[in-house]
């Protein structure tokens, strides 16, 4: 699946949203998540799943807030969040990877942990371009190509993938009331053709 939208649009959001409840709405099916983080650090993704849980802003949680100091009962609720969290299976990689070595982490991965796996790449974009691809656009193909290949080999895992939109889904005439144009096409997504030919 690919899910695109401009920058700060709320893309990583909505899936960590997906991920954070894959487990409790799919009761009795054990599976684990592999997220490739290339657009944060740990910390930063940390940061933002535990101020989105706590209804905090970052100046709250980091007690830089004058007026709203962390109380005994946040910590308790920080801590108990923390606990669930790290009782499901959602492991994750910063470090920015090739198409080739995605392909491998995934393999080596569900072949260590033998589970049905949620890939989720956040975003395309970032993919590390491999010495004999010579631009950005190659290097989407070559991922969506590593794509369709593990999805054949593993059919127990699926691939949501995070992408930009191009700017000219923000044209005034893209804006104006009852215009077919108001409506996204693949055009609009950033590399279209090389993630779209392969993604429901």
């Amino acid at each position: 699946m690919v899910i695109a939208g401009r920058p700060g649009s709320g893309k990583t959001s909505c899936v960590d949203q997906i991920l954070n409840e894959a487990e409790f709405l799919n009761l009795g099916m054990e599976f684990d998540i592999l997220k490739f983080q290339f657009e944060m650090s740990d910390h930063q993704t940390g940061a933002r799943e535990l101020t989105a849980a706590m209804g905090m802003s970052m100046k709250e949680l980091f007690n830089a807030d004058k007026n709203r100091r962390i109380t005994d009962a946040d910590l308790e609720r920080i801590i108990r969040f923390h606990d669930k969290v790290n009782a499901k299976s959602i492991y994750q990689v910063s470090q920015v990877r090739t198409a080739r070595q995605i392909r491998s982490d995934v393999i080596s991965f569900y072949n260590t942990h033998k589970k049905r796996l949620i890939v989720m790449i956040d975003h395309s974009i970032l993919t590390k371009r491999d010495a004999d691809e010579k631009d950005t656009l190659e290097s989407l193909y070559a991922l969506s190509a590593v794509l369709v290949d593990l999805k054949k080999r593993l059919p127990e895992v699926i691939f949501i993938v995070l992408t930009q939109m191009n700017r000219s889904i923000e044209d005034p005439i893209r804006r104006e009331n009852g215009r077919a144009a108001n409506y996204p096409t693949p055009a609009d997504v950033f590399g279209g053709d090389a993630l779209m030919q392969n993604c429901d």
